[in-house]
């Protein structure tokens, strides 16, 4: 691979004319649905010019965009946010110049003024690819984002909902309800028929875009209807779309020096839509590129990107053409049927070049309430599952879920009521106030705590002088991170750049302690997220630990089941000590290191100073037992007339509840494995135990109960002596340890 694009790859005239032929057929419908939404509130006859707006940026847009761009297979075209923001602008604009300049100029004036702000749009782009802040664009706080997505679903919802009843245009009076006598309910089963055929088509066609089959089912029933003398209840079809520059130049000819002191009130409203414009054409145009790089392996850089967008942006407007920006669906749609060059991305465009210059009369055959099933349907698709999980929320009173996300539902939802209730850049404005509150409220000090390496944090597992060999022998493959504080939108950027300088080279593992870290947005998610694939791509293992632990009850909400459900269930630790020691275990693994290899009697440290002949004596009088993974060897509480001596597997030693069932429940002391002791202490001093001990895996243990070993003093005092002395040297070096173990579980519950 180099720079952006992957060398290797052969070219596949057919593989790319039809990746971009599919995307054209895919995205067709929806830009015919979308030019009807630009100039909606201008009227329905202004219809004609939104859909040859939307035409003209999906084929100048498309086409520049392609050439001046870097991702090759990026699918350019209008999106819904876009057009809605644009419809808010040419209604205000409208309103404000018809009492002035009277309804036809003003009418032409919004269309102007929405052109322009598609070309500072695209110079504000163009400015941030320059400047190299195409990443900061990730930054948008995600509520605000999600806000913004439902807003725009909801709004192109409302828009069409006209069209499908029938009716020529929005009532003056909604509310009113006297305009419930012009529905017109063949109209309204058109549109209804069609809904239901995207739905079906979505979900038993694989192959063949179910928007070609939901169009063919609602225009073959909107004209079987009117053959059948129905006609004036089916609605209204597009208005003829042609291409007049004469006339163009005619609605433009009222325009001078002295005419233009008449858009000054309308300079902030023209800015804002272009600022806004720019943020989310530029965020989609960065999402699409991220879903380019996870299909295909290729880097898209965002600040060249944007810069080739900004660049196609400011052309196409000049010459009509509203805003266009990357399309993740479509753009997947190409890549899936092998397009892998810029001859797909320009067979698309090309496409709508076509249909400008031959086929536009015929869209005026295309009936209305087809068009808005269709993209009442889309928009219902459209609402992202961020917001929708929290209006599941609310609506289940789910009193968690609510009190975690309480921030993020005030933001998403005061977006979408200021959005419906006046216009898009003050709901834009309200979230960004209300965000900023947040962000005052929070401490906002995600950072890096402490700091360990592998040499500085074991596990708690007694691990063999061979396995402790290959262990102090790699001291910076792995590499402990613990974090703290919140890790949201402003912050989460720094972090994950703070993480992959500590990840450096040599480091094969790399485990982020969590416990610490009190509040993590969606915006967070996302950028640890594309962090772990990153890290991955550059061979090193990432793992979450502390995050799932039943006493950090913080860590619930949406965002950290996101977070953990983008991880493979290995990555995901109850707490660091288990993470530690799957590290360790892959390290010596990855060295040719033999975990839990099954040890003999004599091999052990208790048979310490004896000889062959005595330590063959001694096991005489153990007992060799086995014991299934889950059982339990003894537990808390339990009398200590039995000391055990691990031949095989791996037992760990808890304290709390003590069945299989309750395990997670309860605070892990030590794991031990072949060759080690459990037991002495009661075994010594014949009080209750005073931890549990379970099998985590299959176990074979030499047994010595207390009447044996009273049978061997009888017999053998010397050696009796001396394997109570090496049970003593045992449990002091287990004493030793202690303090170590004591700090690890205070920082475990703390």
């Amino acid at each position: 691979m180099a720079g952006n694009e992957i060398r290797s790859e052969t070219f596949d005239l057919r593989k790319e004319v039809t990746g971009g032929f599919n995307a054209l057929v895919m995205s067709f419908s929806v830009t015919i649905a979308f030019g009807t939404v630009v100039f909606a509130p201008l009227g329905p006859e202004m219809a004609a010019i939104g859909i040859l707006t939307c035409f003209l940026g999906a084929f100048l847009g498309g086409l520049l965009s392609t050439v001046f761009g870097v991702s090759r297979v990026m699918i350019t075209g209008p999106r819904s946010f876009a057009v809605v923001i644009l419809a808010g602008l040419a209604g205000l604009s409208f309103e404000v110049l018809r009492p002035e300049i009277g309804a036809e100029n003003a009418m032409t004036s919004a269309v102007l003024l929405v052109l322009i702000a598609s070309f500072l749009s695209g110079l504000i782009q163009l400015v941030i690819g320059l400047l190299k802040f195409g990443n900061l664009i990730k930054l948008i706080p995600f509520p605000i984002v999600s806000g913004l997505m439902n807003l725009s679903a909801l709004l192109v919802i409302l828009t069409q909902i006209w069209p499908l009843l029938g009716l020529p245009a929005r009532p003056d009076d909604p509310l009113s309800l006297s305009w419930m006598q012009a529905v017109q309910p063949l109209a309204v089963l058109i549109g209804l028929m069609t809904i239901a055929a995207m739905a079906f088509g979505s979900k038993y066609f694989s192959k063949f875009p179910p928007i070609v089959f939901a169009a063919t089912i609602g225009i073959s029933a909107f004209y079987c209807l009117e053959t059948m003398g129905l006609g004036a209840q089916l609605g209204q079809r597009l208005p003829v779309i042609e291409f007049d520059l004469s006339a163009t130049a005619e609605r433009l000819a009222f325009l001078d020096a002295r005419a233009l002191g008449i858009y000054n009130g309308l300079f902030l409203p023209v800015l804002l839509s272009a600022l806004s414009l720019a943020a989310l054409n530029s965020l989609s145009t960065l999402v699409t590129g991220l879903a380019i790089h996870q299909q295909t392996a290729r880097v898209v850089s965002p600040s060249r990107e944007l810069v080739g967008h900004g660049i196609a942006n400011m052309i196409a407007s000049l010459f009509g053409g509203v805003a266009s920006t990357g399309q993740p669906g479509n753009t997947q749609a190409n890549i899936k049927a092998g397009a892998r060059n810029r001859t797909s991305s320009i067979t698309t465009a090309l496409g709508y070049g076509v249909i400008l210059v031959a086929l536009m009369p015929v869209l005026a055959y295309l009936p209305r309430p087809v068009l808005a099933g269709i993209a009442i349907y889309l928009s219902i698709g459209l609402f992202d599952a961020f917001g929708k999980n929290l209006l599941w929320s609310l609506v289940g009173f789910d009193k968690a879920k609510i009190f975690d996300n309480l921030g993020n539902m005030i933001i998403v939802f005061t977006v979408l009521l200021v959005g419906l209730t006046q216009d898009m850049m003050l709901a834009i404005g309200a979230g960004l106030i209300l965000t900023l509150l947040e962000f005052v409220s929070k401490s906002a000090n995600a950072a890096i705590g402490q700091v360990f390496s592998g040499q500085e944090r074991r596990s708690r597992v007694q691990r063999s002088d061979s396995e402790m060999t290959i262990l102090q022998e790699s001291p910076s493959r792995m590499l402990v991170l613990q974090l703290q504080g919140d890790i949201f939108f402003i912050v989460a950027e720094r972090l994950s750049d703070d993480i992959s300088r500590h990840a450096k080279e040599g480091t094969d593992y790399l485990i982020l302690d969590v416990r610490r870290v009190s509040y993590l947005d969606q915006t967070g998610v996302t950028v640890l997220l594309q962090l772990f694939k990153r890290l991955k791509d550059n061979g090193k293992r990432v793992l979450v630990c502390g995050a799932n632990s039943s006493v950090q009850r913080k860590h619930r909400g949406s965002e950290w089941e996101l977070l953990l459900s983008g991880l493979p269930s290995s990555a995901v630790s109850q707490d660091l000590d288990k993470a530690l020691e799957w590290c360790e275990n892959a390290i010596i693994e990855s060295e040719g290191g033999v975990i839990g290899r099954p040890a003999g009697f004599s091999e052990c440290g208790l048979t310490k100073n004896l000889s062959e002949a005595q330590s063959y004596e001694v096991e005489q009088y153990f007992e060799l037992m086995d014991f299934e993974a889950g059982s339990c060897l003894f537990k808390e509480g339990d009398r200590g007339d039995r000391l055990y001596l691990i031949a095989s597997g791996t037992l760990d030693v808890l304290v709390g509840q003590g069945t299989a069932a309750e395990v997670d429940l309860t605070l892990r002391l030590h794991t031990y494995t072949c060759g080690s002791l459990l037991g002495e202490m009661s075994f010594i001093d014949n009080r209750p135990r005073s931890a549990t001990v379970m099998c985590r895996t299959n176990a074979r243990c030499y047994v010595l109960a207390r009447d044996n070993f009273e049978r061997l003093q009888m017999s053998s005092p010397g050696l009796a002596l001396t394997l109570m002395a090496n049970i003593a040297a045992v449990l002091a070096s287990r004493l030793r340890s202690a303090n170590l173990t004591i700090n690890q579980i205070s920082e475990q519950l703390g």
